[in-house]
């Protein structure tokens, strides 16, 4: 490869080549795995620098942007499980509290650990229809206002807070009966 015939130690000038030279191919392929702009940047740069601190390793000049693609695929992957994992416990910890505002007087701490309510609520989730989940998800677990989340799925406020009440409805209905009777609650008599 040319560009590594005119290397000198350290060559500033040689390491701005190769950046430009290589950027938006690393770039595209951060972006592919992390799909954020300002992540796939982070992890570019974080690539390159991997990249010049070991490029002393990579016996074959002619493979680089095939190495410092893979640097930047595994360091994508890396930060996406990372982000997984943290979204995970920040979803874990706002089950308990949604669970209960939704379901109001309904006891089911009692019958269920905390861990096994969290799994349970979870799944009871997963079962309602893919446009309530949506609402839900999006307001309970992103955070995001009426406004917001109209914007994001193109329908009225309305239409949201309709489908953030039935979703919530259908969801203490599922549970109910699931559950059958708990306490004093029917399904008939703890709607409404």
């Amino acid at each position: 490869m040319k560009l590594f015939s005119c290397k000198k130690s350290n060559d500033k000038e040689f390491y701005h080549i190769l950046f430009n030279t290589y950027y938006k191919d690393v770039y595209r392929a951060a972006y592919y795995i992390s799909r954020d702009p300002f992540d796939a940047e982070e992890i570019v740069q974080e690539a390159f620098i991997i990249a010049f601190k070991n490029i002393e390793t990579l016996k074959d000049k002619d493979k680089f942007k095939q190495w410092i693609c893979t640097i930047a695929i595994n360091l994508a992957k890396r930060k996406f499980q990372n982000k997984k994992r943290e979204l995970l416990m920040d979803e874990t910890e706002k089950v308990i509290p949604f669970a209960l505002e939704v379901l109001d007087h309904i006891p089911l701490e009692d019958h269920l650990a905390q861990d096994e309510l969290k799994e349970y609520i979870r799944e009871q989730i997963h079962h309602l229809n893919p446009q309530y989940k949506e609402v839900l998800y999006l307001f309970y677990f992103e955070q995001l206002s009426y406004q917001e989340i109209a914007d994001l799925l193109d329908i009225s406020i309305g239409t949201v807070k309709s489908r953030i009440s039935r979703a919530k409805l259908k969801l203490k209905e599922n549970i109910i009966e699931d559950l059958g009777k708990v306490g004093d609650y029917s399904v008939k008599g703890s709607i409404g």
